[in-house]
């Protein structure tokens, strides 16, 4: 018998009401909802709202881009949770201007693993191309690794002697920089060597959509980076212990992500007979290299400029004020990653714009919405992060929040771009770096007119990349 406060027979009653009144007739029931019409109101609306959430699950499952958004999306919000965890402990352990040095090494970091991208996304793009999903960019799986292993070998070969450059040159860049040490980008060069294979194996298992391995492993990383650091700068190491952290929690992490790639290993004797696909792939190398150095330089270079025409006090407040704005990026980056593997050579161009759509909305859900909430509350928020210290630049907070969420955009659709291997990116990225080196060369005598610089370079860049991807039909 079908009650009246029962909205739809196939839907459980999640409040059991079966066991109200008789069991054998429903006669109680059906008094009861009558004599409480409320009730009704309230179970039927409670219905509804079950219904609404079991299909929106339904159909995250069901959509392959959406439910490995879902699973890098959780591990990338634990993991900028610890990273950015990170800054706020930093920020009350050391000075402004010790902290300022750590950011200025942390740009570093983003700028100098430029090159290291390259390689990873081409390794994404082979794995996640692989055979056995159907096309075959590059060749059979077992060619697929020998390029993958000659491309392991190439970044050695690259980044091998910047790594011994750097150590040699690190106290003429300390000097450079006014940093209080002389070997902090020593200890930097050290963590830049594990982070090369970690990104092989990391870029391998995305490609394979191991997004939770990928996760657990940043998520090892950016833990162990936190804990180390706190207990080296309370020891006493200031700076220098704060940079050695990330050697030992990538070390960590490299240990963990390798025992989960059992069937792929990295190798320095590839097979000789790749040639043809290894030229074919540093060709695409070129195209990320490019593109991606620009959106790099876009979210990381402006602490550096700032930490070179301005004071150590200046320079470490304004970084501190950056990192917040940071957030935006990184807490939408894991969506360009999911992007890249989910965008396929083979698919029809409707079907990649329709998921470069879906990664837009996201990407100005979770964006849009922190920059809202910096807009509104910069004191509020960067007194709860950073510290009461770095309040008088809170003016500047919702300008880089504006500009780190075009940043985001632009991110996005580069990886749309790189993904289908579109030449117009070149052009474009080139435009990009024109613009940007001739504000910043123009227009840099105020934090607000670098920060000016790097919203409208980047508000450009983005316009054009938008008219190629949905306009100019030629480039699809």
């Amino acid at each position: 018998m079908k009650h009246p406060c029962i909205l739809e027979s196939d839907i459980p009653n999640v409040f059991h009401f079966d066991k109200i009144g008789s069991p054998a007739n429903g006669k109680g029931i059906h008094a009861f909802c009558k004599s409480h019409p409320s009730l009704k109101l309230w179970n039927d609306l409670s219905y509804k709202i079950v219904y609404m959430i079991r299909k929106t699950i339904t159909y995250i499952k069901e959509d392959v881009f959406l439910k490995n958004n879902a699973v890098f999306f959780i591990g990338s919000i634990v993991t900028a949770f610890l990273n950015y965890l990170y800054y706020p402990v930093m920020s009350r352990l050391m000075t402004v201007e010790r902290f300022g040095e750590v950011q200025t090494i942390f740009s570093f970091v983003f700028l100098s693993g430029v090159i290291l991208t390259v390689f990873r996304m081409i390794v994404l793009h082979i794995a996640s191309n692989r055979i056995d999903e159907g096309v075959v960019p590059t060749g059979p799986p077992d060619q697929n690794d020998s390029v993958i292993a000659s491309l392991f070998t190439a970044t050695l070969a690259t980044h091998l002697p910047f790594v011994i450059l750097l150590i040699v040159a690190s106290p003429a860049l300390s000097e450079f920089f006014a940093f209080e040490t002389s070997w902090n980008f020593a200890v930097f060069a050290l963590y830049f060597t594990l982070t090369i294979p970690f990104t092989f194996y990391g870029a391998h298992l995305t490609g394979k959509s191991k997004f939770g391995t990928v996760s657990i492993a940043n998520i090892i990383q950016a833990f162990g980076k936190l804990i180390f650091a706190a207990l080296f700068v309370i020891l006493g190491l200031d700076v220098f212990g704060a940079i050695g952290a990330l050697v030992i929690a990538s070390f960590l992490a490299l240990l963990y992500i390798r025992t989960k790639s059992k069937d792929f290993l990295l190798s320095l004797t590839p097979s000789n007979n790749v040639r043809r696909a290894l030229k074919k792939e540093f060709s695409y190398g070129l195209l990320i290299l490019i593109s991606l150095g620009l959106v790099t330089f876009l979210y990381a270079a402006d602490v550096l400029v700032v930490k070179r025409l301005f004071s150590p006090e200046i320079a470490g407040t304004y970084s501190g004020i950056a990192t917040i704005a940071r957030i935006i990026f990184f807490a939408t980056g894991s969506i360009s990653t999911v992007l890249l593997s989910s965008i396929k050579i083979r698919n029809t161009p409707a079907i990649n714009q329709a998921i470069l759509l879906k990664a837009t909305l996201f990407v100005c859900m979770i964006g849009g919405s922190a920059l809202l909430l910096f807009t509104l509350f910069p004191n509020q928020i960067i007194t709860l992060l950073i510290g009461k210290k770095f309040v008088p630049m809170a003016h500047h907070l919702p300008y880089l929040s504006l500009y780190l969420f075009l940043v985001s955009l632009l991110n996005l659709f580069v990886a749309y771009f790189i993904a289908l291997r579109l030449k117009s990116l070149l052009p474009i990225s080139a435009l990009g770096f024109l613009g940007i080196i001739l504000l910043l060369a123009l227009n840099h005598h105020t934090l607000q007119a670098i920060i000016f610089d790097f919203t409208f370079a980047t508000l450009g860049t983005l316009s054009l990349l938008v008219f190629s991807a949905f306009v100019s039909q030629k480039n699809i």
